[in-house]
C-alpha cells in the first residue's frame, strides 16, 4: 500500500504588470517667475514662461502593459484592459512649487487621461505566452518660483487590470 501521493500540478495563474520604461521628462530650464512645459505622448514640447537649457532631455513617459497568461491555452484571447492614472503629488521644495496635469497618451481611444478616470484599450490576438502593449503620456507642467530652484521631479502613480478576456470577466 503507497500512502504518498505525487503533488498535483498547479497551473500559473494569469496576471498582468505594468512596467514603466522611462519616466515623463521635462528637462531642465530657468523660471523667473512661473511658466509651462508641456511635452506630448509624440515628444513634441511647448514651452511658455520658461527658459530652456541647452541640450536638456525631454520626452513622455512610457510604460509596457504586460499579461501573462498563464499555464491556459494558447488559443487566440482578447484582452480589455483598464489603465487609471492617479493624481500626481504636487511639489513644493526649495521655493518652488510645481504641478503636472492635462495628461495625454497614445493609446487608442483614449487620447486624454485624467486622473482617477479609467481609460481602456484592447490587445487582440493574444496567442502567446506573454502579450504587451507599451504606450506612452505626456502631459503639462506648472512651475511657480519665489526664491531659490532645484530640481523637479514627480512621479506618474499608474495601474492597469484585466476587465475582460474574451468578453467575459476574469
Amino acid at each position: 500500500m503507497n500512502l504518498f501521493a505525487a503533488p498535483t500540478a498547479q497551473g500559473k495563474p494569469a496576471s498582468l504588470d505594468i512596467v514603466p520604461q522611462k519616466e515623463l521628462r521635462f528637462g531642465s530650464f530657468g523660471v523667473l517667475s512661473s511658466g509651462t512645459r508641456t511635452v506630448s505622448p509624440s515628444g513634441a514640447v511647448t514651452t511658455i514662461g520658461l527658459i530652456p537649457a541647452q541640450g536638456s532631455v525631454t520626452g513622455p513617459a512610457e510604460f509596457n502593459i504586460v499579461y501573462d497568461r498563464g499555464n491556459e491555452s494558447r488559443r487566440a484571447t482578447t484582452l480589455v484592459i483598464e489603465v487609471i492614472l492617479m493624481a500626481p503629488p504636487r511639489l513644493n521644495q526649495g521655493g518652488l512649487s510645481a504641478t503636472v496635469s492635462d495628461f495625454t497618451t497614445d493609446l487608442p481611444g483614449a487620447a486624454t487621461l485624467a486622473p482617477g478616470q479609467p481609460a481602456t484599450f484592447t490587445i487582440d490576438n493574444c496567442i502567446t505566452r506573454l502579450c504587451s502593449r507599451s504606450f506612452r503620456v505626456g502631459g503639462r507642467l506648472q512651475v511657480q518660483r519665489t526664491y531659490g530652484g532645484g530640481s523637479i521631479s514627480i512621479p506618474l502613480p499608474i495601474t492597469a487590470n484585466v476587465i475582460l478576456v474574451d468578453g467575459r470577466r476574469p
